[in-house]
């Protein structure tokens, strides 16, 4: 119990700073991607600037600029796909850690690091199911603008509410 105890403090530790953080008034960006009329990905990143031209996406620290008349559709949050890969990783890693924690003597198999091993395979499984069924939940939009700059300017009155760019 009490090496368990001083495993946990470390991440509890961790948790109130990344709390405390949240405190700050931060913008939230919206995460678009957009497409052409072939629905062919142009570009994506956390939208930056809408004018009734072209839409600028940040992505690494790049802004590109894209004229409306190559943008064709518009999709807003990320792909259930990186839902399902974060759930991997994350719960492979939970996974792995959790079975460490419980050593030789709490865990179900011999050794710690059989342990680890076991309950990270468990968590490889689990944590797409579950990343999977929150991409589900999430609802991204997409918005059909092909080519037309009055569709480009009703897609930012519909998110200018909600987030700032």
């Amino acid at each position: 119990m009490r090496q368990q105890l001083h495993i946990l403090l470390p991440f509890l530790f961790l948790m109130s700073l990344s709390l405390s953080a949240q405190d700050s008034v931060q913008t939230k960006q919206l995460f678009v991607r957009v497409f052409d009329t072939k629905k062919t990905k142009i570009a994506k990143g956390k939208l930056q600037y809408i004018d009734k031209d072209s839409i600028v996406v940040l992505r690494y620290e790049k802004r590109t600029a894209i004229p409306v008349n190559r943008i064709g559709i518009i999709k807003t949050k990320r792909s259930v796909g990186h839902n399902v890969g974060i759930g991997f990783l994350a719960g492979g890693t939970i996974g792995f850690i959790y079975g460490l924690a419980q050593g030789s003597e709490g865990g179900i198999l011999d050794s710690a690091g059989e342990n680890g091993l076991a309950f990270g395979t468990l968590g490889i499984l689990a944590g797409p199911i579950v990343g999977g069924l929150t991409g589900l939940v999430k609802r991204p939009k997409s918005f059909r603008i092909n080519h037309k700059p009055e569709e480009l300017l009703k897609f930012k009155k519909s998110i200018s509410e909600k987030y700032q760019y």
